[in-house]
């Protein structure tokens, strides 16, 4: 009789121990499928940015090629081509931040790091300068930084600018 309680309670712990396996193996299949997924809808979200800016930069292309030649000729037909490029180009960087946004991790870092200031202006006057383009800068008053509620990223004026007619 004792024999027979031992060897029930013998084969209910190697039951149990199986169960415990058998949960831990599923939990590991369990994350293993969502790291899956995950990792899919990211290689999807990253076909369809790819397929959105290759867009956005071949209409650029062919929107400019068409402004350089009738800008001479016909410059009302160039600035609508040179409209047609900044509405593109603003576009593609909404979608590009939109489709960043998807693919940042929850409480992940933003890399963007810290916008430029005027201190910097210099360096992008070089940078129009090579494109030969003429500018002239009228600084007027102190440099100082912007009061918080007036502080954006670039892509939240592209975001408001892409919404004005």
């Amino acid at each position: 009789m004792f024999w027979a309680f031992g060897v029930t309670i013998r084969a209910r712990r190697e039951n149990e121990r199986e169960l415990v396996l058998r949960a831990a193996e599923l939990a590991r299949q369990r994350e293993e499928n969502a790291r899956r997924a995950v990792f899919e809808e990211r290689v999807r979200i990253a076909r369809e940015l790819h397929d959105v800016v290759a867009h956005h930069v071949s209409v650029m292309g062919i929107q400019a090629g068409a402004a350089r030649t009738v800008m001479i000729a016909q410059p009302a037909k160039a600035q609508d081509a040179l409209t047609s490029i900044e509405f593109a180009s603003r576009h593609a960087v909404v979608e590009l931040h939109r489709m960043l946004g998807f693919l940042r991790q929850e409480g992940e870092a933003d890399d963007l790091g810290p916008q430029p200031t005027l201190r910097e202006l210099d360096v992008l006057i070089e940078q129009v300068g090579r494109a030969k383009l003429e500018v002239e800068v009228v600084v007027e008053g102190d440099l100082r930084s912007l009061p918080r509620r007036w502080r954006s990223r670039p892509t939240d004026w592209c975001r408001r600018l892409s919404r004005t007619p």
